[in-house]
């Protein structure tokens, strides 16, 4: 990560990475000494949303809990609103000890995958316990404009995500029905415009980190090490 010039990570904490859920109070400390003995801070966390995590993030000083909300199709997407708020309404007086926010990140396919749909979630709740993690690629493959899409979560926003997607037919012109596959692409080929949306960030004054995202299924398929492998964050300033 420093060969890479990064100034932080998002440290994902599951089962078989560096920190795993069972030992995060001491392993997150470890992680956060280790990390900043090289200049890198962890910018945020990806976890579960349950006390013992909240409490270590605020231990170790880092302010967001980043996740993505599935929604169950057995029960609806209403009803899984409600059971997602009814959880955070137990947890606020712990992430308000705590200092920590559940940063919500919108995501395609069966998830909260739009900034409307974020703040539909969330707008009720103070910033400071539950926040918008704003992912333009999702939202573009959910046919949001990328400057409108920050304009929605503008009030509660923690963290910006940049990565870059589009659809692409994936069957043949002559099938019945076309078949979509999403396509991982850079920056100039993606559904929305990063340019757009960081002169917008500008024009707005944001102050918070930017993560760029890149996720390997296999340790040979990373040259950046084990941290990169999991899941890697390069934190810019606007």
């Amino acid at each position: 990560m420093k060969a890479l010039g990064v100034d932080g990570v998002e440290l994902p904490v599951r089962p078989g990475y560096q920190v795993e859920p069972a030992a995060i109070g001491k392993g997150l400390l470890e992680a956060k000494k280790i990390l900043a003995g090289e200049g890198i801070k962890i910018g945020s966390v990806a976890g579960s949303v349950d006390e013992p995590t909240i409490n270590a993030l605020g231990a170790a000083g880092i302010r967001i809990l980043r996740i993505c909300v599935g929604i169950d199709m057995q029960i609806g997407y209403l009803a899984t609103e409600k059971q997602m708020r009814k959880q955070w309404d137990a947890l606020v007086p712990v992430l308000d000890k705590a200092g920590v926010t559940i940063g919500v990140q919108n995501h395609c396919d069966y998830c909260v995958g739009s900034a409307i749909g974020i703040m539909h979630l969330i707008e009720d709740y103070d910033p400071k316990h539950v926040s918008a993690v704003y992912d333009p690629a999702h939202c573009g493959l959910d046919g949001e404009p990328e400057v409108m899409g920050l304009d929605i979560v503008w009030p509660h926003l923690s963290l910006v995500n940049l990565k870059s997607a589009f659809r692409q037919r994936s069957n043949g012109p002559d099938e019945v029905e076309a078949e979509y596959q999403i396509v991982w692409s850079s920056c100039h080929h993606a559904i929305y415009s990063w340019s757009k949306l960081v002169q917008a960030l500008k024009e707005r004054g944001y102050k918070g980190d930017i993560c760029l995202p890149a996720e390997y299924t296999s340790p040979r398929a990373c040259r950046w090490g084990t941290i990169a492998c999991a899941t890697w964050r390069r934190i810019l300033r606007i």
